[in-house]
């Protein structure tokens, strides 16, 4: 017998031909895109088809009193999913209409789902064709730390009912068709899943759980025989950071008030150019000195920048291959072009601000840049003299750009969604660090009064940003 192996983990697929054809309320969003307005306090839905003998439908998603719908998926089949959709808090109608049908003709299921802030859901056409039901499956977002968690979703008709056991242990005994297991915390590391029912033969597969992540596993009809599909429905960095980052050095402090976020951005030369000189409010801005040639493993091709380079999208929508360490950062509305060091955590947990004022740096157990999870970069507002290459952190705006180079030479290019200032006794851990569908990225520098008497700042900044469809 032949068996399918499991989808690639990060990936929820659309299968035979699924399109998108409609736009938001707010603007076009493709599956797996983030609105020009998305918050960290944002909800996350996806939508799927698992009854197998259920034909091809359409799926409508609508806001609560909007006729015009959200988003429009023609043509899903059986074992097809979208992406994850970022969403305001609130309510929102999911409608299936057979493939083709007008869109004002009655829909033959619908369902009411009430999005709460992070807080993920997947809205899923189950069971059999004349017992079909519309069901809002709660996924989750946290995990234990170290840890990883997965759940098993029964969707086979050719077996009905199912025990699923990991490395030889129980995972689930019996499972019936249509059944949705509760999560179920999972030792990191590479897994072997072994899916048995009374008769035929049993399917097995290697699943690779990383610490942090949130998988679910569908157990589903294929032509001849049953397969299965590993989907990655969450991420989080495998050791959560305590607190703030001390990324303030008081430079910018005096006894007048630091200057505006604006006249003071600019960008810092890397070590070996020449020295900074703070700029005074108002005076013109002077040209950016060129940064250090980045190494030979991040230099582009056909003499293009890096930030000429786009990222890889194949045609389904979704991105094919791990993204490599992280190396280069670029902000282009700061000016900012800048080397990534890696940083760790002190012993008591908290993140190690980069020991180079003109340096950024990226939390190294934490989420790659462009990969499924919130990635962490931080860089100091200033030196002990004058500005630092995250002086002009608190500018950025919605809407703007930010590149993410790897080792490899490939760009992760994200849109600023917020950006948010905090007291550094009010640090928004779950924010800045819980796991997320979806590949985000968060830069953090300091921000507010400088305290003399403590040596630092009494603020965090923290802009949040989305992969760029």
């Amino acid at each position: 017998m032949t068996t399918r192996p499991p989808q690639p983990s990060g990936r929820s697929l659309f299968g035979r031909g699924a399109v998108l054809v409609a736009v938001t309320v707010l603007g076009v969003a493709l599956p797996g895109s983030s609105s020009a307005l998305a918050a960290p306090g944002d909800g996350y839905l996806r939508l799927a088809h698992l009854s197998p003998d259920t034909p091809a439908v359409d799926v409508y998603l609508y806001e609560e009193g909007r006729t015009t719908p959200r988003l429009v998926l023609k043509h899903v089949g059986y074992g097809d999913l979208s992406p994850y959709q970022r969403l305001s808090g609130g309510a929102y109608t999911v409608a299936m209409r057979p493939a083709d049908a007008a869109a004002s003709s009655p829909p033959v299921l619908s369902a009411r789902v009430r999005v709460r802030a992070r807080e993920a859901y997947t809205v899923a056409g189950l069971g059999p064709y004349k017992g079909i039901t519309l069901r809002v499956l709660d996924d989750a977002l946290a995990v234990p730390p170290g840890r990883s968690a997965l759940r098993v979703i029964e969707a086979s008709l050719k077996r009905p009912a199912v025990t699923v056991t990991a490395d030889d242990r129980p995972l689930a005994d019996g499972l019936r068709f249509p059944a949705v297991t509760a999560y179920r915390p999972m030792r990191a590391g590479t897994t072997t899943v072994r899916v048995a029912s009374g008769s035929g033969t049993p399917l097995t597969a290697r699943l690779s759980l990383r610490p942090g992540s949130i998988h679910t596993l569908v157990v589903l009809d294929g032509p001849s025989a049953p397969r299965l599909l590993d989907l990655r429905d969450a991420t989080a960095p495998r050791r959560t950071p305590r607190g703030s980052v001390e990324t303030g050095l008081g430079g910018l402090a005096g006894p007048v008030a630091p200057p505006s976020w604006a006249t003071s951005a600019r960008l810092i030369p890397l070590p070996g150019g020449p020295p900074a000189e703070a700029q005074s409010p108002g005076a013109p801005s002077p040209a950016a000195p060129r940064a250090e040639t980045p190494p030979a493993a991040v230099r582009p091709t056909a003499g293009k920048p890096p930030a000429d380079l786009s990222p890889i999208v194949p045609p389904t929508g979704g991105r094919t291959g791990a993204y490599a360490e992280p190396v280069m950062l670029r902000i282009p509305a700061l000016g900012v072009r800048t080397l990534l060091e890696r940083l760790s955590t002190d012993p008591q947990g908290r993140l190690r601000p980069p020991r180079d004022p003109a340096r950024a740096g990226w939390f190294g157990d934490g989420i790659r840049p462009g990969a499924p999870g919130p990635a962490v970069i931080a860089g100091h507002v200033d030196s002990r003299t004058g500005a630092a290459v995250f002086t002009g952190l608190g500018s950025l705006r919605p809407g703007d750009r930010i590149q993410v180079t790897d080792a490899r030479g490939r760009v992760a290019a994200f849109t600023v969604d917020h950006v948010r200032s905090y007291p550094k006794t009010d640090f928004p851990t779950e924010d800045v660090y819980g796991a997320t569908p979806d590949p985000q990225l968060r830069l953090i520098t300091c921000g507010g009064a400088f305290d003399p008497a403590s040596g630092h700042y009494r603020r965090d900044v923290v802009v949040y940003a989305s992969l760029a469809p």
